[in-house]
């Protein structure tokens, strides 16, 4: 029986096209989303993934819709860490966010060390920038200079995240754990 992988935000851009990726290796996928009920429905309609809605900061929220999600699908085997560049090399402006992100790499890295006897991974993958929603509302200007800091001198796009989840989410990537895998085109080495 396939593994169940529940991705939140899994209905627009780095999410979608993860969400899609899984579903087209043969995982049951869950997608959540909070807010635009109508996109959350027209990725639903295209794709047949399920979707589910609840706000990740409510514990109580989680622990109800992951239940629903587990009555719905099966039991719960990827759920996958996506932090950011930004986490490693930090950001002028983006404290908060880069301060989250970098939290996701070290949550990660415990969390493989806790799970490892009990044959779980965890790992986690680190987008640069990539052609989605969230990056489209960056200035013109100041995405001309971030793609020219780009050693392959483009933006990624959704599907090459998706690829390093579906490889770290793979059997045959049960000796990573812990790891980070930066997608980023070159823009941060660590």
């Amino acid at each position: 029986m396939p593994h169940t992988a529940i991705l939140t935000g899994g209905t627009r851009g780095l999410g979608r096209a993860i969400a899609m990726a899984l579903k087209a290796k043969g995982y049951r996928v869950a997608a959540t989303y909070l807010g635009n009920d109508a996109n959350a429905l027209s990725f639903q309609a295209a794709t047949g993934i399920p979707i589910f809605k609840w706000d990740v900061a409510d514990f109580e929220a989680c622990q109800s819709g992951t239940a629903t999600v587990v009555r719905q699908l099966g039991s719960i085997g990827i759920l996958i860490n996506v932090t950011s560049i930004n986490g490693h090399k930090g950001q002028f402006g983006q404290t908060n966010y880069c301060a989250s992100k970098a939290g996701i790499t070290g949550f990660t890295k415990a969390l493989a060390l806790e799970e490892a006897r009990n044959g779980i991974t965890v790992n986690c993958v680190a987008p640069g920038y990539c052609a989605t929603d969230m990056v489209s509302t960056v200035p013109t200007v100041i995405l001309q200079k971030i793609v020219a800091e780009i050693p392959v001198q483009k933006l990624g796009e959704p599907a090459d995240v998706a690829r390093a989840v579906v490889f770290l989410a793979a059997p045959d990537a049960g000796f990573i754990t812990g790891a980070t895998l930066s997608v980023n085109g070159g823009q941060y080495m660590s």
